[in-house]
């Protein structure tokens, strides 16, 4: 006959060994506390309400909230000092200098070409009405 050794029935079918059909394994089944979903603790940073800003920003004008998620407290104090003269203004570098330098020079040779066009045109006017008079 066939190959494959002992266990036959010889109806044409598998041995019994082959075809015993196996119960999965179902972990809630072993540990009924793993049927209640955990609740898994989403950063709060993620989920900051509009008004838990609105309530930090009303208790304290220094209070935000924290960007750090890892961090324990919602709100923490930033210690900014201002300055009394207010801020400095920082110094044009020589390329800004050239830059707002040429726009101006730019800017006045076109105000000084519409100022001759303007002349022009009302010198032209002038010619017309002249002439219409004649």
């Amino acid at each position: 006959g066939k190959k494959g050794g002992g266990g036959d029935q010889g109806d044409g079918q598998e041995p019994q060994w082959k075809t015993s059909k196996r119960a999965p394994i179902v972990l809630s089944d072993l540990f009924p506390s793993m049927k209640k979903k955990i609740a898994m603790p989403t950063p709060w940073t993620a989920t900051a309400a509009p008004a838990e800003k609105e309530r930090a920003r009303k208790s304290d004008k220094n209070a935000t909230l924290n960007p750090n998620a890892a961090d324990g407290q919602r709100l923490i104090v930033l210690h900014r000092k201002e300055r009394e003269g207010g801020k400095k203004k920082s110094k044009l570098s020589p390329l800004k200098k050239l830059v707002l330098k040429d726009r101006q020079q730019r800017q006045a040779a076109e105000a000084a070409k519409a100022a001759k066009e303007e002349a022009r045109a009302a010198e032209a006017k002038a010619i017309e009405e002249g002439e219409a008079k004649r």
